[in-house]
């Protein structure tokens, strides 16, 4: 019968030796072998009247004492043996675990919010410190020792020794900051550390794994965090149903949620307005654990600048709060630039309008600072480009701003060129334009109904948008009417010129709030509803566009000032992730406030991944510098670390052996 090869990888283990040079002295167990060889040379005659009787004593005699002499010299040449090996510090490891202690260590322990998971009366943090402060004690005391956590609070210079290391873990809380492996190793690199180095983690954010299988001058040990079963619900989106609050147009607060391995099958969402609770919304989870729920807001609500949302949710408790900023809608600013063949249209529907600032500008006499600080530029009938034009116009467009293009009668196909849109003339024919795709985002809150028989205006073929993104509006036969152009930023296009003997677009019922979607929503499209505390780079609107003064962020526990610049209307801030705390901080310009901003954990934090062992083993056999302990707890990780990685010390145990030996010898010597 053949044993198979698994069975005898975890029957045999290896021992290896720290100090296998002192293994040179075995040649010692020569001496006890000489003088037993001397001993039997020597000769001693002895003079006795009684031969026969003599003859038989000795034959007795010889008979006990070889057996005797040959078990006092195997005692001897075995003691001699268990100290030699005993000083050679034999250590016996899993046959299964090529890696063994390097000389420096680099530690890092997550610290993350997801970390703050619970099982039973120990949290994931519980666990992964008592497994660092196990790693700690592996190492001798003299060894190097290098931390990281993810608020970044020590130097990654600073050399800890394992006792002070281990004191700094006792000191070491959940952190609001979460870190990705790219970013740790970001960090670890800023020294140039190479040796053990440690990932402790539940391994929530595996973004940036890869990078583990270049980097050949570290061993890299994955110590997961272990849960049988993790569940959780939390809340994935919240968006408006509209960009904006202000019109005729319906409006309501969008809930969905995400379940995870739960078996609850509802949750109540609570609405907070500014600390005071306006109402909650049951949602119910589909098969899929998805649940989406609405909530309508009330016409002049107030606090809409600080929203919170709390769910129900008794397995994980650092996620169930979502904070949300509505701030006031500012009055848009809206730059038509216009020529000798421009239509009225576009100026009357914003001249009159108090939630738009109009301005007019001839493109004949520009002024290229009033179309910087527009939100949105109407390019209306030109028949002529100038290069100035588009140098104005691309500059707005880089630093975030909207335009749309309507053009004239009289263009040519590459006088649009200059704004990156590739057009080309099309038939001139009349068609009619098809019914908007009422699933499209732009349209919510436009219809109270979806009709597919509503009469749509025609329009003349005059142009065909050949770059396009996608289409707000068709024509029947499928190409564009109005178009968003690829790969330009806000950029739209429509392909009839307004004029009425070409179009009757501008009459129709459908022209006002596709008009004021496009502009509303160049101002909104900055004004995010909240943002994630990851989040490097933050537009926020101004409705003043000068940039006087020093911006910061403030709320009742913390306040600080992000590195800034103003672009156009736009406050542009670096957040530092490191700083920054999940809640909604007022915007101030000295001491002025200007608005809010919301900030929330990022999604990976409350993402449960149950399959994340199966990744880590397929990373860990992909490298043999990467290596995964995997442990259900801290006596047995401990237990782990020694049998794969640290082994067992057998000194003490040779040593034991070698005083039996010895001790067996004296009992030879003396009662036999």
């Amino acid at each position: 019968m053949t044993i198979p090869k698994e069975l005898l990888s975890s029957i045999f283990a290896i021992i290896t030796f720290s100090r296998p040079e002192v293994l040179f002295f075995t040649s010692a167990i020569l001496i006890p072998i000489i003088v037993h060889l001397f001993n039997l040379r020597r000769i001693k005659k002895v003079k006795f009247s009684n031969t026969a009787l003599l003859r038989r004593v000795k034959e007795e005699s010889s008979a006990k004492r070889k057996p005797k002499e040959l078990l006092i010299l195997a005692c001897r040449i075995l003691a001699i043996l268990c100290f030699v090996v005993a000083f050679a510090q034999p250590i016996f490891k899993d046959s299964n675990e090529e890696a063994s202690l390097g000389d420096t260590v680099l530690l890092y322990l997550d610290n993350s919010p997801s970390m703050a998971y619970s099982f039973g009366s120990e949290s994931l943090f519980d666990q992964a410190t008592s497994y660092a402060q196990t790693i700690t004690t592996s190492y001798p005391e003299q060894s190097p020792f290098y931390f990281i956590e993810n608020n970044y609070s020590n130097s990654i210079y600073t050399e800890f020794t394992a006792e002070s290391l281990g004191e700094l873990l006792t000191e070491v809380n959940i952190s609001n900051v979460g870190r990705n492996i790219g970013e740790v190793l970001n960090r670890s690199q800023a020294n140039e550390f190479a040796g053990d180095f440690y990932l402790v983690s539940d391994f929530s954010d595996f973004s940036e794994s890869d990078r583990l299988l270049n980097d050949t001058l570290n061993q890299y040990y994955l110590v997961p965090t272990s849960v049988s079963e993790r569940e959780n619900i939390y809340i994935d989106t919240v968006y408006l149903e509209n960009t904006f609050l202000s019109g005729s147009f319906a409006n309501s607060l969008k809930i969905e949620l995400k379940s995870i391995n739960s078996s609850v099958t509802e949750s109540n969402a609570k609405i907070f307005f500014d600390d005071q609770l306006a109402g909650t919304v049951l949602i119910s989870f589909d098969n899929n654990g998805f649940g989406n729920g609405v909530y309508e807001i009330p016409q002049n609500q107030e606090g809409l600048e600080s929203i919170r949302l709390e769910i129900e949710d008794a397995s994980f408790l650092m996620d169930n709060t979502y904070y949300l900023s509505i701030n006031s809608l500012s009055t848009t600013n809206v730059v038509e630039v216009y020529g000798d063949s421009s239509t009225g249209y576009v100026s009357s529907l914003f001249r009159a309008n108090e939630f738009f600032s109009f301005e007019r500008a001839d493109v004949g006499n520009l002024n290229n600072e009033l179309i910087q600080v527009a939100d949105i530029v109407i390019i209306n009938g030109v028949s002529e480009f100038s290069n100035q034009l588009y140098n104005t116009i691309n500059q707005h467009v880089e630093n975030g701003g909207t335009v749309v293009v309507i053009p004239s009668p009289t263009n040519r196909a590459d006088d649009f060129a200059g704004f990156d849109i590739d057009v080309v003339l099309d038939t001139k024919e009349v068609g009619q334009l098809a019914s908007p795709d009422f699933n499209n985002p732009f349209f919510e809150g436009v219809f109270a109904e979806a009709n597919t028989d509503l009469n749509m205006p025609d329009a003349t073929t005059a142009f065909r948008l050949m770059n396009a993104e996608y289409a707000l509006l068709n024509f029947k036969n499928g190409r564009p009417f109005l178009g968003k152009v690829a790969d330009t930023g806000n950029v739209f296009f429509f392909s009839s010129p307004f004029n009425e003997d070409l179009t009757g677009f501008p009459n129709h019922a459908l022209f006002v709030p596709v008009m004021y979607k496009l502009a509303l929503g160049s101002k909104s499209s900055f004004a995010k509803l909240y943002h994630f505390t990851d989040d490097q780079l933050i537009n926020f609107p101004l409705a003043n566009a000068s940039g006087n003064g020093v911006f910061h962020l403030k709320n009742d526990e913390l306040e600080f000032t992000p590195d800034q610049r103003v672009v156009g209307s736009n406050l542009i801030m670096e957040i530092p992730k490191d700083v920054v705390r999940a809640g909604t901080f007022k915007v101030y310009r000295q001491d002025e406030e200007i608005g809010s901003i919301s900030f929330n954990l990022p999604k990976s934090e409350s993402l449960v991944d149950n399959d994340v062992q199966d990744r880590l083993r397929e990373l860990a056999a992909s490298a043999d510098h990467i290596h995964l302990i995997e442990a259900n707890d801290p006596s047995e990780f401990k237990a782990t670390m020694e049998a794969s990685l640290v082994g067992l010390a057998l000194w003490r145990w040779a040593i034991a052996l070698a005083l039996l030996f010895l001790f067996v010898e004296i009992i030879l010597i003396r009662y036999l």
